[in-house]
């Protein structure tokens, strides 16, 4: 391991936890800062081999990990984000952003914790954004966007200027969301679907125009 290096584990063995290793893999690329030393899961045994990792153990194997320790989310729900969030009890955790270092995001933007940025996100000025949000390949955000926690947005995801986003939200692959819409909690914007007008809470919206689909459960 290269000095000043930290360590850090994916939490979650899936499809998308080997993405996020490719990601980690290409931060090191541009610049040596993470030691990858394993995925977190609770469903596959200790000790399989996934991408080339090994995974270490689970939840109570993370809680009573010694030292600091990064840990990045790797799953593609919003609901599933926050679960294992509120689940991690351990005071050496932290959630580091993780950022592809071939991403247009101006230095006037502001970002929690825990966040994933792959390749080709595009961010422009004067977006806030909280913490555990994922941004899929290509998505772009305009100008004085608002984002809350625990959001996910699909490759090719595109918000307007002055778009207002709440918590737990899901955008599915090449969603597009008007400028000074204000999209509410808990809702799922279908693939493709252009959203013209304000959502409401725990909806699942489709179509060009979006419109409602069903209540979610």
């Amino acid at each position: 391991m290269i000095q000043n290096m930290q360590d850090i584990v994916i939490y979650g063995a899936g499809s998308f936890g080997r993405e996020v290793k490719m990601l980690i893999e290409q931060i090191n690329d541009a610049q040596k800062t993470w030691n990858m030393l394993g995925f977190i899961d609770d469903i596959n045994p200790v000790g399989k081999e996934v991408g080339g990792l090994e995974i270490l153990g689970g939840m109570d194997f993370l809680n009573n990990y010694p030292k600091k320790i990064a840990v990045c989310i790797a799953v593609g729900s919003p609901q599933g984000l926050q679960s294992i969030v509120s689940k991690i009890t351990n005071s050496f955790v932290f959630f580091p952003n993780l950022i592809h270092p071939q991403i247009y995001m101006s230095q006037t933007n502001g970002l929690g914790n825990g966040n994933i940025l792959t390749m080709g996100v595009k961010f422009t000025i004067n977006i806030i954004v909280g913490n555990f949000n994922v941004f899929n390949l290509g998505a772009t955000i305009a100008h004085d966007a608002n984002i809350g926690n625990f959001n996910i947005f699909g490759p090719n995801t595109q918000l307007s200027g002055n778009i207002h986003v709440g918590d737990k939200n899901l955008f599915g692959v090449g969603s597009v969301v008007l400028e000074q819409i204000k999209i509410g909690n808990n809702s799922t914007i279908g693939a493709s679907s252009l959203v013209v007008k304000n959502t409401e809470d725990d909806l699942s919206y489709f179509g060009v125009p979006a419109f409602v689909m069903r209540k979610k459960s």
